[in-house]
């Protein structure tokens, strides 16, 4: 299977929203926003699985999913290292997509020597902590528990998502998928920048939502989501690139902001 879909939000006569998580994303991550779009929205998310090979692989996953919902495109919202699926999708198959909305995207750049180092780095060190915590069987245990300390603490719990993220960081498959999604990082963001060059963006709205926490390392990442906003701004086929800030919030910005974000995509709808 290439990607799972989940119906969080069931109203088929309003337009098609799907959401796509960031590196080991949670279907359950997006139940806040659901909330938010309730009988505005026909809500889907979508989990990736583990060992997806190519970023193609994964867009087409996502595609599949789109032809099989009541409409024939979809406003893509996707955080983090989800930008990179929903993007490509928007450039391959740019039918089945009428708006983007990047929250807090992972930025396609060139990577350098020492990221590059630091990128194939992580993934093993993960898969082999991972895999320690399968074979003392402690990943039912552990897995909910580092999940709840690496969320934001003002994250929303609307809808049961803390029941439901809990299972699912108890689960083998969910470790698996982030030890495959930050592999993917990498070779990911050449292959987006490849499709750039290849394949233009179709004429849609795109707004990009950029998350600023109070940090001093925020400045560079103001800089490089300036630069995604510059960059898809020169595609003249787009016909508006919209960029919010939110001064404060946390990469999970989700999770935190759901109205603010929920705002956004109802003005692509």
């Amino acid at each position: 299977m290439i990607a799972e879909p989940h119906l969080l939000a069931d109203f088929p006569d309003q337009p098609l929203v799907v959401c796509l998580g960031g590196a080991g994303g949670l279907w359950s991550e997006w139940l806040p926003i659901a909330h938010h779009l309730h009988q505005r929205a026909h809500v889907v998310s979508v989990q990736r699985t583990e060992g997806l090979t190519s970023l193609a692989t994964a867009a087409n996953g996502v595609a599949q999913i789109i032809d099989r919902q009541p409409s024939d495109s979809a406003v893509l919202v996707a955080h983090s290292m989800g930008g990179f699926v929903a993007e490509a999708l928007a450039r391959l198959r740019p039918e089945l997509v009428s708006g983007l909305v990047l929250v807090d995207g992972s930025v396609a750049t060139r990577p350098t020597t020492l990221s590059s180092i630091t990128e194939r780095a992580i993934p093993r060190e993960f898969q082999r902590f991972n895999n320690t915590l399968q074979r003392l069987g402690a990943r039912p245990i552990v897995g909910p528990l580092i999940h709840k300390m690496t969320e934001p603490r003002s994250a929303s719990v609307d809808h049961d998502r803390r029941p439901a993220t809990d299972r699912l960081a108890a689960a083998g498959a969910t470790w698996d998928l982030l030890a495959s999604d930050l592999a993917n990082y990498e070779p990911w963001q050449e292959q987006l920048l490849t499709l750039r060059k290849s394949h233009p963006l179709p004429q849609i709205a795109v707004t990009v939502i950029t998350a600023l926490p109070s940090h001093n390392w925020s400045r560079s990442w103001a800089r490089q989501q300036d630069g995604v906003v510059r960059a898809l701004r020169r595609e003249g086929t787009a016909l508006r690139v919209r960029h919010v800030v939110l001064r404060g919030a946390p990469h999970q910005v989700q999770l935190t902001h759901p109205s603010e974000v929920a705002d956004e995509i109802s003005a692509l709808l």
